[in-house]
């Protein structure tokens, strides 16, 4: 995997985990698969209140954005949790939200 390939898978990993711990979900898991055709980031998340997959449903939009894969990514700092998932949301292809009872799946996918 390319250098900067492998900076915004960081970067997504980065941003999301910090998004949950923010939001008050201190168990998280994390599972990553690298292969030649995609890329898939799994997030396991205890969620006995019932709230995070409405908050990612109002906080990220998948629309992956070409500008934004090549020259933006590397200026993704510090900035309000919103905005950092929204610059997520251009870096990655899809997002599949799943509940079963207290347990969120958030899987992302990008594609090569």
């Amino acid at each position: 995997m390319a250098l900067h390939e492998t900076k915004k898978n960081v970067k997504i990993i980065d941003e999301m985990l910090f998004y949950f711990v923010e939001k008050g979900f201190i168990d998280v898991t994390i599972d990553c698969h690298f292969n030649k055709v995609e890329t898939i980031i799994e997030f396991t998340v205890f969620d006995n209140e019932r709230l995070l997959d409405e908050c990612l449903k109002n906080d990220i939009y998948v629309e992956r954005d070409a500008e934004v894969e090549e020259y933006g990514y590397e200026l993704m700092g510090e900035s309000d949790t919103a905005s950092e998932l929204q610059l997520v949301g251009m870096l990655i292809d899809s997002i599949d939200i799943i509940r079963n009872n207290d347990i969120i799946k958030v899987v992302l996918k990008r594609n090569k």
